[in-house]
């Protein structure tokens, strides 16, 4: 009995030593395993030739970038303009209107020819003309159409009509033409001058630029930098440029537009105009840019060979 019994210890006493055997080495194997390989890192200072370094491939050179048009800004939006893409749009223009009537034989079409030939031969060379009067119903807007219609007519001269009623601008009624976008568009930067000036098919060098969506306080938007520096971009791409203004005196839009001219016309209708207005316009005008008088719906000079009428009509002022 104690020699199985010694027996029986011998034989526990090898499986213990068996198993913690297994034990050890599994666990070994499993170190060994999940520790990671040792990262050899050749040292240049300890090899007879340094370790070469591979050079980034070169790649293939860029194309040339196109060339960016230079734009100007105004007030945080594009005012580069561009004659080519501005739009053209026919006149429709109601029958028997006294507008553009140099396709007729009346001698109101040759009044405003002298009138183009007494500005383009003015000693001051005005570019930017302003174009108002004493009062409404005078006719200053027919005569600023008329005026940069006989201007168009000398194909060398791109001529730009700008309404600068921004309360009561009527020009693109009297010409059929689109009322937005206009110069209120342009200066709250809805629309660029590309998009907002017409070139019209009757009149090939006639522009115009409409008043556009109406203001509610057309002075201080016209009391601005885009206005300042839309005005003197027009002047530059324009030979000449005429502005359809209030009357003088009446609301402060017209000083503002004043500023960005170089000469002014005063419009006066003898049978509407009245005195006292006119004296107030005449005294009002800064006299350094007064260029003259246009006098609308005048008769014949009792002395003039000529007896009937070349009445100029009115419009809206």
């Amino acid at each position: 009995m104690s020699q199985n019994f010694k027996a029986l210890q011998r034989s526990q006493g090898a499986s213990d030593e068996l198993i913690s055997a297994l034990f050890d080495s599994d666990l070994s194997e499993r170190i060994a395993v999940e520790e990671p390989e040792p990262v050899v890192v050749a040292d240049s200072a300890l090899l007879d030739e340094p370790v070469p370094v591979a050079e980034p491939a070169e790649s293939a050179p860029e194309p040339p970038a196109a060339p960016v048009p230079v734009v100007e800004k105004t007030a945080g939006h594009a005012v580069h303009l561009d004659l080519d893409r501005a739009r053209t749009v026919p006149l429709q223009i109601m029958a028997g209107s006294p507008l553009l009537p140099f396709g007729q034989a009346e001698s109101a079409s040759e009044q405003y020819r002298i009138v183009r030939t007494k500005l383009t031969h003015h000693p001051a060379g005005p570019r930017t003309i302003l174009i108002s009067s004493g009062g409404s119903g005078d006719g200053k807007s027919v005569s600023a159409i008329n005026l940069v219609g006989a201007m168009a007519l000398k194909c060398d001269s791109n001529v730009l009509l700008v309404d600068g009623d921004l309360r009561r601008g009527k020009i693109h009624h009297y010409l059929g033409l689109p009322a937005e976008p206009g110069l209120t568009d342009v200066l709250e930067g809805r629309a660029t001058l590309n998009e907002a000036i017409v070139r019209t098919e009757q009149f090939p060098s006639m522009y115009v630029l409409p008043a556009g969506r109406r203001h509610p306080n057309p002075s201080e938007l016209l009391d601005s930098d885009a206005w300042r520096q839309t005005s003197a971009h027009l002047r530059e791409t324009f030979r000449f440029v005429f502005i359809d203004s209030p009357p003088v005196g009446v609301i402060a839009d017209y000083d503002m537009l004043a500023t960005a001219a170089d000469g002014i016309l005063l419009v006066v209708r003898p049978d509407h105009t009245r005195r006292d207005a006119c004296y107030t316009a005449l005294d009002n005008v800064d006299q350094s840019k007064f260029l003259g008088v246009v006098l609308n719906c005048a008769k014949d000079w009792v002395l003039y060979r000529k007896t009937r009428s070349y009445s100029y009509y009115a419009g809206a002022y």
